[in-house]
């Protein structure tokens, strides 16, 4: 999976970026792929993707917090 953002994002703007991402996590559901440090690395940050952070906040493993806390820290 961020391979293929990595490809992503070299042929398309960010804002489709974001978009794609967003489309990824609520209709296949992969929620769960946000809680692996290593996407959270490779993902846009935008309110989308914070939102849905924090709703995931109680299951963040703490492996995984301080990548959070860039994500969100960035997206502003």
């Amino acid at each position: 999976m961020t391979r293929r953002l990595g490809d992503i994002r070299q042929y398309f703007p960010a804002s489709v970026v974001r978009v794609i991402q967003q489309d990824a996590i609520e209709r296949l559901n992969l929620r769960q792929l946000l809680l692996e440090p290593e996407l959270l690395e490779a993902v846009e940050a935008d309110i989308h993707l914070v939102a849905t952070l924090i709703s995931v906040k109680n299951v963040i493993p703490s492996r995984t917090r301080d990548t959070v806390r860039q994500v969100v820290a960035n997206s502003y």
